[in-house]
C-alpha cells in the first residue's frame, strides 16, 4: 500500500455504482421483488462469510510464534514478524471495509424489498 488515494479506484468503486443507480432511478426502472429478495440473501451470506474470514485472520494474527535461537535469526525473524503484522493489518482493514459495504448494501436492499412489499399490501388492503 502506498498510502495514496487513487482517483481511478475511487471513480471505479464509488462513481460507477452511483452513476448506475442514478441512471436507473432517473429512468424509473423498477427492480423486481425477486431480485431484491435475492440481493438480501446474497449480501447476508457475503457479510457472514467476510466476518468469519475476519475472525480467522484475527486468530492467525494472535497465534504465538516461536523465536529463533541465534541473534541474526532473531533480527530476521522480527522483521518477518513485523511484515506479517503489517500484511494482516491491511487484510483486516480490507475485510472490515467489505463488511461495511455489505451491511450498507444489505440495509438498502432490505429497505427496498420492504417498501415494494408494503406497496402491494396497501394495494391489496385498500383496492382489494
Amino acid at each position: 500500500s502506498t498510502g495514496k488515494v487513487s482517483f481511478a479506484n475511487f471513480a471505479l468503486f464509488f462513481g460507477t455504482p452511483t452513476l448506475l443507480a442514478g441512471a436507473l432511478a432517473t429512468a424509473n426502472i423498477p427492480i423486481p421483488t425477486e431480485a431484491l429478495s435475492f440481493s438480501v440473501s446474497v449480501f447476508s451470506i457475503f457479510a457472514a462469510l467476510l466476518f468469519s474470514s475476519q475472525i480467522a485472520v484475527y486468530g492467525f494474527f494472535r497465534r504465538q510464534r516461536r523465536e529463533p535461537e541465534g541473534a541474526i535469526d532473531k533480527r530476521l525473524w522480527q522483521e518477518d514478524l513485523d511484515d506479517l503484522r503489517d500484511f494482516l493489518s491491511e487484510v483486516n482493514s480490507n475485510i472490515s471495509y467489505l463488511i461495511l459495504i455489505s451491511c450498507i448494501g444489505l440495509a438498502a436492499f432490505l429497505v427496498m424489498y420492504i417498501a415494494s412489499i408494503s406497496v402491494r399490501v396497501e394495494t391489496a388492503i385498500f383496492h382489494g
